[in-house]
């Protein structure tokens, strides 16, 4: 999904926004959050959902019962129930093809299909690795910039 830049003349290099997890989507996401608001002044914002994600063949699974905020809140999932999942998964995709760098690989190729030599990419969440792995496989003419990971300063 493209939401288009408000400016007459937008920046050419657009704003890849990606979603974090598990299984949140980019075009749900995104759309009303107050700083997709301002990044839209200037540039396009341009929302991918991952592979599962959204209407992108959703591969959801009830590993908890929300109605129970004590499981929620207490263990994490259980082998058993990501067991059952993957199982679940593997009948309706080929969940092999579901991984951060294949993530990676499909946002560079939107770009190019779209035809930006150059994006901002940004994540929240998981979409930080996304975004992180999206930079590290893109040749650098199309990467505007990369960044640090913050790292704890000695004291």
């Amino acid at each position: 999904m493209v939401l288009p830049a408000l400016a007459a003349k937008p920046a050419p290099d657009p704003w890849f926004a990606l979603a974090g997890g598990p299984g949140q989507s980019a075009v749900e996401a995104y759309p009303l959050v107050g700083y997709t608001a301002k990044v839209r002044e200037l540039r396009d914002a341009v929302l991918v959902d991952q592979r599962g994600t959204g209407q992108s063949n959703p591969l959801q699974c009830k590993l908890q019962s929300l109605e129970d905020a004590q499981a929620v809140l207490g263990e994490p999932y259980s082998l058993e129930k990501i067991r059952e999942c993957r199982a679940e998964s593997d009948k309706k995709a080929d969940t092999t093809q579901y991984t951060t760098s294949i993530f990676a690989d499909d946002l560079d190729e939107v770009r190019q299909a779209m035809g930006f030599d150059k994006i901002n990419v940004f994540g929240g969440s998981y979409g930080t690795k996304a975004a992180l792995s999206t930079c590290a496989g893109m040749e650098t003419t199309s990467v505007r910039s990369r960044w640090r990971p913050w790292r704890r300063r000695n004291s």
